[in-house]
């Protein structure tokens, strides 16, 4: 995956900081203003509106996404599970051919999915792993829920075992204006989201790899396995270089200690990522090149497969609206051919906590079900709309016999809520932008991916597109690399707003 500049770009219009970058390792409070800024915050790029007339109060990301129930596991239940890790954390053989495997990374708020490509194999074979029951979010054999579990000796665990505490929320705490914040506190040596993040990320890692080499022996009969990691950014801050550099410190910290065979433990954790120097991972070249991982946007990698499908690709714009447990992702962008690789450029996108287990925190917070829909429908028609007038307005979608093609994928995108929220885009598009409304496209399983019959494919679509090789991907155009056109006045953006609902 590249990730182009523009030539004829405005300075000014991409972010940046005024600090210079400083290793997470330094005290809490200088990281703390390093990583200031409020991941409930809705951010769009090109000074398009935060808000619009009839918005609510953006709600904090501060409600746990409910845990599956978590059993007691015993030492022989979980004895299956650790040889896979002592595997999974052994050293290559030093001799034999190389065989390099991808593992691609899709760490959500209450699930992690994990899909291992061999890209220089016939066929390119990939495997969706399979994960122990205890473990499992949904009750699916590819979901890992997203928690570790702190004991108060500092130790970091996988499993429950009737002591210490869960560690829930990884993925926003990560992405909060405080990371290095104590994530639980259990009266020892408690782990910080940093901590918790890069033990959960090592566990995947060790146990993938673990899993891998012992159900597809065949695979590595006689070779040398080399590894490479991906995981997946949300597409609204893909602009946001410090938080892209988190991630990559993140990730690399998680493949060290994976690597090494040691325990996992607050003060392992901290070990490693004390020994990432910044230099290693301020590009994904260097990432790549010195720890084996890449970090890349979560929609290039959904799309992935669908944009090398030449029977099925069509260039041009298209919507991604992404439903999780605890987020609602809408994303826009094209796809297009550039120096003859694929290439995404991204024209607008928003995250909010508007998943569907963010229903239950509006009513919690004293809100309704009706003014939960506004705010979904309000999210995905800003974005449209802004991307109709600013971005890309010469799109065919546009005209009169076009339609919008539109991706609803994630683990809510069954969810019958948000399911009505999509579907009321037809008609609103069909009025006010007088096209033929909007086209749902589905995301095809690839045939070279091994996975459970019983399982959407669409939910582990990020976590395929993550295992293949960053130029397999293609090019990634920011959003601050696309200029907003002039011409267009900006004030045609509220058309969205209360007049258009």
């Amino acid at each position: 995956m590249k990730h182009r500049k523009g030539g004829n770009r405005k300075r000014g219009n991409r972010r940046r900081s005024s600090e210079p970058f400083v290793p997470l390792r330094l005290q809490a409070k200088k990281v703390e203003h390093l990583f200031q800024s409020d991941s409930s915050q809705a951010i769009l790029v090109q000074g398009a509106p935060r808000t619009l007339p009839g918005d609510l109060p953006q709600l904090k990301l501060v409600h746990d996404v409910p845990l599956p129930h978590l059993p007691r596991v015993l030492s022989w239940d979980r004895a299956p599970y650790e040889e896979f890790l002592r595997i999974g954390s052994a050293p290559a053989p030093s001799t034999g051919e190389t065989l390099l495997g991808v593992i691609g990374i899709d760490c959500g708020t209450s699930s992690t999915k994990v899909v291992v490509r061999f890209p220089e194999e016939p066929g390119a074979p990939g495997f969706a792993v399979e994960f122990p029951d205890w473990c499992r979010a949904e009750k699916c054999p590819h979901l890992w829920s997203t928690f570790v579990w702190a004991q108060s000796d500092g130790t970091l665990t996988p499993w429950a075992d009737g002591q210490g505490a869960p560690v829930t929320r990884l993925k926003t705490g990560i992405m909060s204006a405080r990371p290095n914040e104590i994530a639980v506190s259990n009266g020892g040596q408690s782990p910080t989201y940093f901590d918790a993040a890069i033990a959960y990320l090592a566990y995947v890692i060790r146990y993938s790899r673990g899993w891998l080499i012992s159900t597809v022996p065949e695979q590595f009969r006689g070779r040398r396995a080399r590894w490479l990691v991906n995981v997946g950014l949300p597409s609204q801050d893909y602009d946001n270089e410090l938080l892209v550099r988190t991630y990559r410190n993140v990730a690399a910290a998680a493949v060290r200690l994976a690597d090494s065979g040691r325990p996992v433990t607050v003060m392992e954790t901290r070990r490693v990522l004390s020994e990432i120097s910044p230099a290693d991972t301020g590009t994904d070249q260097e990432g790549i090149r010195r720890h084996g991982i890449g970090v890349i946007p979560e929609l290039a990698a959904e799309v992935a497969g669908f944009a090398q499908d030449p029977a099925r690709r069509a260039d041009g714009l298209y919507v991604m609206i992404d439903v999780g447990a605890g987020t609602l992702d809408v994303c826009t962008f094209n796809i297009g051919t550039w120096n003859y690789t694929d290439q995404y450029s991204l024209f607008a996108a928003e995250v909010k906590p508007l998943g569907v287990a963010a229903e239950k925190w509006f009513l919690d917070e004293g809100l309704s079900r009706q003014q939960f829909i506004e705010q979904c429908t309000r999210l995905q028609r800003r974005i449209v709309n802004y991307t109709r007038v600013k971005r890309a307005p010469t799109s065919p979608a546009w005209r009169h016999d076009g339609q919008v093609p539109v991706f609803l994928c994630g683990g809510g995108a069954r969810n019958a809520l948000h399911r009505g929220v999509v579907d009321d885009l037809d008609p609103w598009l069909k009025k006010f932008a007088g096209n033929r409304g909007m086209r749902l496209m589905q995301l095809a399983t690839p045939k070279s991916l091994k996975m459970h019959s019983a399982v959407p494919h669409d939910r582990l679509a990020v976590a395929w597109g993550l295992g293949h090789l960053e130029f397999q991907i293609g090019t990634i155009v920011p959003p601050s690399d696309i200029d907003d056109l002039d011409f267009v006045k900006a004030k045609e953006i509220e058309m969205v707003g209360k007049e258009m609902t």
